[in-house]
């Protein structure tokens, strides 16, 4: 599995993604209370004002689904770094190479460590000799 430029371009832009949608997530419901005061305020006299009301209500609706949609895409959107993960994880794990390596690394820090258990028992029978010696 290779990754191209194309898809190192898209995970970047993941996180601009994100940071739109946050920002148009705190816009929409700004505009939105804005709009819900009008509301609540507004009197409904004449017929102007009638159709003043149902506009205003009609925009309030809209939006608050505007808000739900930038805010599930501000939830949803994962960001660079979990995009990233998602496709290296996957390819170092399956990968033979990193596997094989792995093993050899392992193989090689057991014999290693059996060699100093030697040495370090090889040093406490001379200290013990040097004693009885003394």
């Amino acid at each position: 599995m290779t990754i191209s430029a194309f898809d190192i371009y898209i995970i970047s832009l993941a996180d601009n993604v994100c940071s739109v949608a946050g920002v148009g997530s705190c816009f929409t419901l700004f505009s939105f209370l804005i709009l819900f005061v009008l509301f609540a305020v507004h009197p409904n006299d004449t017929d102007d004002e009638i159709k003043e009301r149902k506009m205003i209500e009609t925009w309030s609706v809209r939006m608050l689904a505007c808000f739900m949609v930038t805010l599930s895409l501000y939830v949803l959107v994962p960001s660079s770094k979990t995009i990233a993960a998602m496709y290296l994880v996957p390819a170092v794990v399956n990968n033979e190479h990193v596997q094989n390596s792995a093993g050899n690394a392992l193989e090689a820090l057991e014999e290693l460590t059996k060699q100093w258990m030697r040495d370090m028992i090889d040093k406490k029978q001379s200290a013990k000799k040097q004693e009885k010696n003394i």
